[in-house]
């Protein structure tokens, strides 16, 4: 029995010290599970503007940290009665920030695949930095660390 309490104590000990790296190691994957999300909803924004023939907006709003995307019927950038919009709000302990697309905070993806600017969003967890990019001349998107 003695031995046993031993070990459970010994083990207690590790799990005391590795606290903090399981700590980092939680908020690393809440950063990257964000990002991923971006680029997901990113990605789908651009393959639905393809499919139907119109534009997709993609809004990014700092301040709330959230974005949102619209389905620009019209394609006049305009939102109209037509127009679908869905919000994405951010995880928690995760925020946009730093949205660049030639000095607009919003990317329109076109219906042949292209958008309306390059440019980038990133997203942060306090930490670290995720930089989510957007080429304008193909739709690409891309994740770097800057």
């Amino acid at each position: 029995m003695m031995e046993l309490m031993i070990v459970i104590g010994i083990i207690g000990l590790v799990l005391a010290a590795s606290w903090g790296n399981i700590q980092s190691i939680l908020r690393q994957q809440r950063l990257t599970g964000a990002t991923n999300q971006l680029v997901t909803h990113l990605r789908l924004a651009r393959e639905r503007a393809v499919a139907e023939g119109n534009n997709y907006i993609v809004t990014f709003r700092a301040g709330p940290n959230d974005y949102q995307i619209w389905d620009d019927e019209g394609n006049d950038a305009l939102l109209g009665a037509a127009d679908s919009r869905t919000l994405f709000p951010m995880p928690d302990l995760t925020t946009l920030q730093n949205p660049t697309f030639f000095g607009a905070n919003r990317v329109i993806f076109l219906p042949d695949g292209t958008c309306s600017a390059s440019g980038s969003v990133e997203v942060t967890n306090g930490e670290h930095v995720k930089r989510v990019n957007v080429l304008a001349s193909t739709g690409k998107v891309t994740v770097t660390t800057p």
